[in-house]
């Protein structure tokens, strides 16, 4: 069962493929963003043990909106440990890149995957 907290649902990866599955969507979507996190990284997602998810993701939501958004800016949010969270309605345009969110989903992946920086977890590339 899918964990809840505030406007944020947290996902197994079998949880999400029921999830999309079974859901219609309205908006047309013919983009994908992917985006990935300088802060948090590995590191700081790993000194939480259990990993604290819902931190991550109202962290995240409380920088967007210190940034002027109206809302975190991603439809999606995923982890190392392979969960993946709904943050934004998939109905609603994500505010991911200026003047090109129409049509898109967002999907933020936790991590900073710059050169010689983090390496995905097999469960974060599934």
């Amino acid at each position: 069962m899918p964990q809840i907290n505030g406007q944020f649902t947290l996902f197994t990866a079998d949880e999400f493929k029921n999830y999309l599955e079974q859901t219609e969507f309205s908006r047309k979507i013919d983009k994908i963003q992917n985006h990935h996190t300088y802060i948090p990284n590995y590191t700081h997602f790993l000194k939480d043990n259990p990993p604290n998810h819902f931190k991550w993701l109202n962290s995240m939501k409380t920088s967007h909106l210190q940034r002027g958004f109206s809302d975190i800016g991603q439809n999606l949010t995923t982890f190392p440990d392979g969960t993946v969270a709904l943050c934004r309605s998939m109905e609603k345009t994500p505010a991911a890149i200026k003047g090109a969110n129409t049509g898109s989903v967002a999907i933020e992946h936790l991590g900073y995957f710059d050169t010689g920086q983090d390496d995905m977890t097999d469960a974060h590339k599934d």
